[in-house]
């Protein structure tokens, strides 16, 4: 039987999760629910996740909720419960709010604990597989960007920053440097037969997890096939003209040479319509140019959204014959 630990965050790490459960369900003999483990970063500061990390100050152990409730809304199967959950408020003193993020902020008031109100999360939403933030105290990404080597700190504050002085980012750290990590989530990448490595934002969704010193350390040490899911788009202020090389020139930047082992890169062909429209907001088709023999082209998009997006089933499915 199959083990998953996938690492990432934000949209691109909920359609991954989404495709790998509903894989689950259809294919109970190759995979099960309860063998796919989902990792995520603390150091997500956006939106209301950042309103609630404000009112909550100091307390470290209060962790970011946007991202672990992404990853958690993903793999539930009551829908009703997700939907619930999942909603913006529109009215009132709590307008932008979310629902879910309220209820892992009470839950975690009431347990003194974030773990707890995870498990109280996935109680509510069905919740079988395994959701563990990459540490149990809060981090904060912080960045050097290239020009006048400028220290900006903050995910949001950081793309606001390269977009505004057009440049882009030399490297990015967390705080506290010597974070630990959690001890489940180094269980979870040990111990899987694939570690599949998200599409998403680079800088801001999918190496925050991999500063954490012993998330690298379990990453080279595991016998699991680590995948790479490589984005079909350009993420302004974050990847601008990155093509697949780049791409992976700066993943491996963090994660170390040699850890790679696969690399899925889109082959089929994008609505001209929506290439221009994207085009017009600064995003641009990540193009491959590279003969690394670690890279697998496969359909991989959602041939019918208005948004360029990965469908979930077709990536699971190619995820799952690898």
């Amino acid at each position: 039987m199959t083990k998953i630990a996938t690492l990432g965050g934000g949209s691109g790490h909920y359609s991954l999760l989404l495709g790998l459960k509903n894989y689950a369900n259809k294919n109970p003999n190759s995979l099960r629910e309860e063998n796919i483990s989902a990792i995520m970063p603390t150091s997500d500061n956006g939106g209301h996740t950042g309103l609630l990390l404000g009112q909550r100050g100091l307390e470290g152990e209060f962790l970011p909720p946007g991202d672990i409730r992404q990853c958690l809304a993903a793999l539930a199967n009551n829908d009703e419960a997700k939907k619930f959950f999942q909603y913006r408020i529109k009215k009132g003193e709590n307008k932008g709010a979310v629902v879910g993020n309220i209820f892992l902020d009470a839950a975690y008031e009431q347990h003194e604990s974030f773990e707890a109100a995870i498990d109280l999360f996935k109680k509510e939403l069905d919740v079988r597989a395994n959701v563990y933030p990459s540490t149990l105290k809060r981090t904060e990404l912080a960045a050097i960007l290239q020009k006048n080597k400028y220290e900006v700190k903050g995910e949001d504050e950081i793309v606001k920053q390269v977009i505004l002085y057009n440049t882009p980012i030399e490297r990015v750290f967390l705080n506290p440097k010597n974070v630990k990590a959690n001890p489940k989530a180094i269980e979870a990448i040990l111990n899987a037969d694939k570690v599949v490595l998200a599409q998403g934002s680079l800088y801001t969704s999918l190496i925050p997890n991999l500063l954490v010193r012993e998330i690298r350390t379990a990453l080279k040490q595991t016998k699991a096939d680590v995948i790479y899911v490589m984005n079909i788009v350009t993420q302004r202020g974050e990847t601008d003209d990155f093509d697949v090389s780049r791409h992976l020139e700066v993943l491996e930047k963090y994660s170390g040479k040699k850890v790679i082992d696969k690399i899925m890169v889109n082959k089929s062909d994008v609505p001209s319509s929506l290439i221009q429209k994207y085009d017009g907001e600064g995003q641009k088709l990540v193009h491959n140019h590279s003969d690394d023999p670690r890279i697998i082209e496969a359909d991989l998009i959602t041939k019918t959204s208005p948004v360029i997006r990965h469908d979930p089933d077709k990536l699971a499915e190619v995820i799952m014959k690898l």
